[in-house]
């Protein structure tokens, strides 16, 4: 495996390197000598999927002295053992359980010495020129604080190219304009629907491969570990740009992702509700979240109503159905919450 990474130590339980956490987390010590690039990468019952993506490491030249930090999340499954036998060269950390994503994430920053610190997924390929091009811009972009490539499924199609920063506008528009094609909708609207190619600031980055600037992390934190699963990324983007960072999406490049290779259980609907309680509580507060909800309560029943009045698209009207039900959910129990926003 390419890279200045000697032959750092196994690390057994979650609290020996828990210097701190987000968002309060601590810049790590600075008596280590930096280098350009930490890779962390979380990973739970995932070993063949976490071995995949080590073996695509090792066959690229990120062209920068680098260190790759594995946290294993208490996994059942042989997943430490096979990377102390078969990637001795990577530093391991073994949590005897689950102390979930963001603290994971937060263990290893602590620790990490790069000057740029990728967050990667166990379920991740890395390929060509990816990570390399991913430093090179944000090396060249000094208030950026995090960058991120596209996100593609195993087949190459699109996953995630980010997204813009939440607006009452954006998500009226958002979901009015899915009866429009693609390229109308880029036409009426580029800066919410930019190309997969493009290169734009955004509000928020797909986690699965997240570039962030040490610098940032010192100066905001790391993930917030409130959060039960899934918005870490939208959340620490938000604090990022609220804090006057940057936050660019470079689309010239790109790394696969199959998605939900540590938790292939769907998020029982309490959970989900909750956590995007806390997340919009963390960003955008929960005022106007319901109003943002509320509104798209009434998009959604419109076109609830044009679909099946004048389209008669059964399948459309279903899924929008789905859609309402849900939606009045997330009202009802963001309004049962009188949680004030906390302060980051």
């Amino acid at each position: 495996m390419k890279g200045s990474l000697g032959q750092p130590p196994v690390v057994q339980g979650p609290g020996v390197l828990r210097l701190a956490t987000s968002p309060d987390m601590a810049a790590a010590p600075t008596s280590i000598e930096p280098i350009d690039l930490s890779i962390i990468i979380v990973s739970f019952n995932a070993r063949e999927l976490l071995h995949q993506c080590l073996e695509s490491l090792a066959k690229v030249d990120l062209g920068a002295p680098y260190e790759i930090l594995v946290v294993d999340n208490g996994s059942d499954d042989g997943s430490a053992e096979m990377v102390r036998s078969q990637f001795p060269e990577v530093a391991l950390i073994h949590n005897q359980a689950n102390s979930g994503y963001a603290r994971a994430n937060n263990q290893a920053l602590a620790v990490a010495r790069g000057r740029y610190l990728l967050l990667l997924n166990s379920d991740t390929i890395v390929e060509g020129e990816a990570i390399r091009a991913l430093l090179a811009f944000t090396e060249a972009h000094p208030n950026a604080a995090a960058a991120g490539p596209t996100i593609l499924n195993l087949d190459g199609t699109l996953q995630s190219k980010g997204r813009p920063p939440s607006s009452v506008l954006l998500m009226i528009f958002g979901v009015a304009a899915r009866v429009l094609p693609s390229k109308l909708r880029r036409g009426i609207a580029p800066n919410l629907y930019w190309n997969e190619d493009d290169v734009v600031r955004a509000g928020w980055l797909s986690g699965a491969c997240l570039l962030l600037r040490r610098a940032a992390v010192q100066a905001i934190g790391g993930l917030c570990e409130e959060l039960i699963f899934y918005g870490e990324d939208t959340e620490w983007c938000f604090r990022a740009r609220r804090a006057g960072f940057e936050v660019w999406y470079f689309g010239r490049t790109a790394v696969r992702h199959l998605g939900g290779g540590s938790t292939r259980r769907l998020m029982p609907e309490a959970l989900r509700l909750e956590n995007y309680r806390i997340l919009c509580s963390r960003t955008v507060g929960i005022p106007r979240a319901v109003i943002m909800s509320l509104l798209a309560v009434a998009v959604k029943g419109t076109l609830y109503l044009l679909v099946g009045l004048v389209l008669r698209d059964r399948e459309r009207v279903a899924q929008l159905l789905i859609e309402l039900k849900f939606e009045t959910k997330v009202v009802r129990h963001l309004l049962s919450k009188r949680t004030q926003r906390p302060e980051p």
